[in-house]
This record gives structure tokens, sequence and C-alpha cells, in this order.
């Protein structure tokens, strides 16, 4: 994916419980310029979660024993590849703690070549099952 050229975006759904949320990220390193986390509403002060950035989302299970702190999946010893199950993994997680239904969109282009990408993972709160989709025709 190094010459992917991408956004992703999610809409903000409520969390239930901002401490469990918060020890969920923690066991997770997201790729490099993707924004996961927690923050307040200024108007209403309801905590909402979010996921942003200029990258394909993707996201690290920290493996037991590592330091989060310094664990880099691209120096580490253990380097693995993120698979899409890693990161639904975090979305089924976070899921167990919101009040809303979660989406995640993202789109993206190898450079200057076809078929573009996209993507949609969508889970509803308390879900155990992450939806998929993206472009049928490739």
């Amino acid at each position: 994916m190094a010459d992917l050229i991408s956004t992703t975006a999610s809409n903000g759904p409520k969390v239930t419980d901002c401490e469990a949320v918060q020890r969920i990220l923690e066991r997770y390193h997201p790729e490099q310029d993707l924004h996961v986390g927690i923050g307040p509403d200024e108007e209403t002060g309801a905590v909402h979660f979010h996921i942003w950035g200029h990258t394909w989302p993707r996201a690290w299970r920290i493996p037991e024993g590592a330091v989060a702190d310094t664990f880099d999946p691209y120096e580490s010893d253990d380097t693995y590849d993120a698979g899409p199950e890693d990161f639904e993994r975090l979305l089924l997680e976070i899921a167990q703690h919101l009040a809303e239904p979660l989406t995640v969109q993202a789109v993206g282009a190898e450079r200057c070549r076809f078929p573009l990408l996209a993507g949609e993972w969508h889970v509803e709160p308390g879900g155990s099952v992450v939806q998929t989709s993206g472009f049928r025709h490739a």
C-alpha cells in the first residue's frame, strides 16, 4: 500500500464508557496518519468516538508483552502486516461501548491506476459482526 493515496472518515457515535474505550485503544497501534480516539462534543459534553486521516484504515493489535509506547509494527522483530481482521477486531471491541452505530468510510487509489478503492465498515452498538462493503466492479 506504499503508493496508495486515501482518506478515511467516520461518523461520531456517542460512547457509553469512556474508560473502557480508552483501555481498548491502548491495545492497538493505528496506521500512521490515522487518528482514532474519543472526545467531547463542545455543545453537549457527550463523548464521541472518531476515526479519520489521510491513510487507509488499518490498526495492529499490540502483541502481548510488547510495550505499547514503543511498539512499531514496521521496526519490530515480530513485524507483521495488519490484516483486515485487526481493524475489524478493534471496531467490534469499540462497538461494545457505543450508544449509536459506527460507520467508517475510506476512498483511495494507487497512484494513476484503476480501480479506485472504496471501503465501508459498519457495526451496531454491542454488535458481533462488522458489515463491510466496497466497489463491486474492479
